[in-house]
């Protein structure tokens, strides 16, 4: 999907223009409410295990990224897998990874030509903002 006219043009522009910024404030602002609370389990570990900082960051790290995989591509994927039923479970993990990195390629379309209940699928539409063909 692409706006067409010029006034689409302009109004996609200015919410760029205006939305990146608040996107990066609204980030910033929620790592400074988020790091005090996410640095306690790691201080801990850190003092527990007698590890160096540069090693307990990096376990830190590592920590976060397995959240943030789990919360935003594994557990998308396993509903998705679960719904579909016919599809494998790396088909899932590949387009949940794919729809958020937005390097979708469209060789992956959820429920279409399947047996999946239409309001499902048609829930499913709308939570992905898929245009029908």
């Amino acid at each position: 999907m692409a706006p067409l006219s010029a006034g689409g043009k302009a109004f996609c522009v200015v919410y760029a223009a205006l939305g990146l910024p608040a996107s990066l404030a609204l980030m910033a602002t929620l790592r400074h409410c988020l790091l005090p609370l996410l640095s306690c389990p790691g201080a801990w570990v850190a003092v527990r295990w007698q590890l160096a900082p540069a090693r307990a960051a990096l376990l830190q790290a590592l920590g976060l990224g397995l959240l943030v995989a789990g919360t935003f591509v594994l557990l998308p994927a396993l509903l998705l897998w679960g719904l579909q039923g016919n599809d494998s479970l790396l088909g899932a993990i590949y387009f949940c990874f794919g729809s958020l990195s937005t390097i979708g390629l469209g060789d992956l379309l959820p429920g279409r030509d399947r047996d999946l209940n239409p309001v499902l699928y048609h829930l499913g539409q709308i939570a992905l903002l898929e245009a029908e063909p």
